[in-house]
């Protein structure tokens, strides 16, 4: 972001902000995805860019641009891009949504390389159980 490389935008309880991707990167799973359409990823920097700074949206109210969640960061960036689901009695993007989307390809998920270690230890990886991609909920941040 800017003349930083290494910098994430994205949405916590205390709003949308710009953190370091070592930081941003400390969780316990991560799956890391891109758009595969390379000639709009300037303009949802740019997006992104424009929020840093907006109240976290609690509501999670889509047709609100005045704050934003996680996946509202995303769905601001990239608008139209992908298919909301009808939860919680709205239309709301939630990061299955995003990860199952045609329009995204998957760079890199720890749980890949962690159930490859897992083999390797002898250990059956919980998500093994999970052969349905679509049944799987996912934690995720999205890097561009």
């Amino acid at each position: 972001i800017g003349n930083q490389e290494e910098q994430v935008v994205h949405a916590v309880s205390d709003g949308v902000l710009i953190e370091d991707v070592i930081n941003f990167m400390r969780t316990d799973n991560m799956i890391i995805l891109r758009v595969k359409d390379s000639s709009i990823v300037e303009n949802g920097i740019k997006r992104a860019q424009s929020i840093v700074g907006v109240e976290y949206d609690f509501d999670f109210n889509f047709s609100d641009s005045n704050r934003f969640s996680c996946t509202e960061v995303v769905d601001y960036c990239y608008p139209g891009l992908f298919k909301k689901s009808k939860r919680f009695w709205r239309e709301v993007l939630v990061p299955d949504d995003i990860a199952m989307s045609p329009s995204i390809e998957v760079i890199w998920d720890s749980r890949v390389h962690q159930a490859r270690w897992s083999t390797i230890s002898g250990v059956q990886p919980l998500w093994d159980a999970f052969s349905d991609k679509k049944k799987m909920r996912i934690r995720m941040r999205t890097v561009d």
